[in-house]
């Protein structure tokens, strides 16, 4: 009877082992490699992957173009490599239509390129040392990692891009990345993996270093309820506060505050299309003259990664005063 009562209790975990087991089996099948899901170990390729970041790879695709990031692993290596193709040579070969390619790779924030620490006498990385590429989210859309801030459609003509935000996809931070209409770096949103607190740091900074801006939520259910607190270099790096304040349990329209004054309202345009597949929810911004667009494009973000979640209390707002 008692071994009977420890199968009863065991079956139910080993059955959700075995699922979970034949699901990244499936997983691996569809991406063409046992290693479907890795986490980066170094420095080497910040900004664009960072120490601690989820990625997913795919090798569906045989042929490697410059700009890639392959995973690299050399036999009897105990670490694969992750690193960008910085050069892509074609090699023809007597009795083979498709020509062999070399590839030379280099982590970004690497002075030289990676031949130092090839295997002896190996001076390309070959295709069969690669065990996938790196796959990055580019949907340009609210509802994923990445956005575009635009002017309101007007008239006269089509609205102009103001900012980009490309998102890290697999990024346990959810970190995002603000780029000018150019493309020039501004700035980096993100969390700590296991915190609600988020931080605004110049691009390439040390996330360790004093944040230009700091954002604390509160606890609210439903509702978005959060601070934004910058520091102001005209005022002495006096702190200044603005708060995002929820008006409605479906999170349509949310209010931004500086010392009581309306300085910006957030307004989602169609309700529908949060919960639709394929499509792309619009979130209408509007800001008082003179404030900054840019902050306005960070607080715009935040209330769309939050947009499914209740407001959890992070550390900082439980050091301040909660109106």
């Amino acid at each position: 009877m008692k071994l009977r009562r420890i199968y009863s209790k065991a079956l139910p975990i080993l059955k959700t082992l075995g699922a979970s087991l034949v699901a990244w089996k499936i997983v691996c099948v569809i991406a063409g490699t046992a290693y479907a899901l890795m986490v980066v170990s170094s420095e080497s390729l910040e900004a664009s992957l960072h120490r601690g970041d989820l990625i997913f790879l795919w090798n569906r695709r045989q042929r490697i173009h410059t700009g890639d990031i392959p995973v690299v692993w050399f036999d009897a290596r105990p670490l694969p490599m992750v690193h960008r193709a910085i050069r892509v040579i074609e090699r023809g070969v007597d009795g083979v239509s498709q020509s062999e390619q070399l590839i030379l790779t280099k982590g970004d924030n690497n002075a030289v390129e990676d031949t130092g620490i090839y295997p002896e006498g190996q001076q390309f990385v070959y295709r069969e040392d690669i065990v996938g590429l790196v796959i990055k989210q580019h949907s340009k859309s609210w509802s994923g990692g990445d956005f575009t801030i635009s002017t309101r459609q007007s008239e006269a003509g089509s609205p102009n891009e103001l900012f980009s935000v490309d998102g890290d996809f697999g990024s346990w931070s959810q970190r995002r990345h603000f780029l000018d209409s150019s493309g020039l770096p501004l700035f980096e949103l993100h969390r700590k993996k296991s915190g609600v607190t988020w931080f605004v740091h110049l691009p390439g900074e040390n996330h360790d270093a004093e944040p230009i801006a700091t954002i604390a939520t509160k606890w609210c259910v439903f509702k978005d309820k959060f601070d934004v607190h910058i520091k102001n270099a005209a005022a002495a790096s006096e702190d200044t506060v603005l708060e995002v304040r929820g008006r409605d349990i479906w999170k349509v329209k949310t209010h931004v505050c500086n010392n009581v004054a309306l300085v910006m309202i957030a307004e989602l345009k169609d309700m529908l299309s949060v919960y639709l597949p394929g499509k792309r929810p619009e979130w209408e911004l509007t800001v008082a003259e003179g404030f900054d667009q840019s902050l306005a494009s960070i607080i715009g973000v935040l209330l769309v990664t939050l947009l499914k979640y209740s407001s959890m209390p992070s550390s900082v707002s439980s050091k301040t005063h909660n109106r």
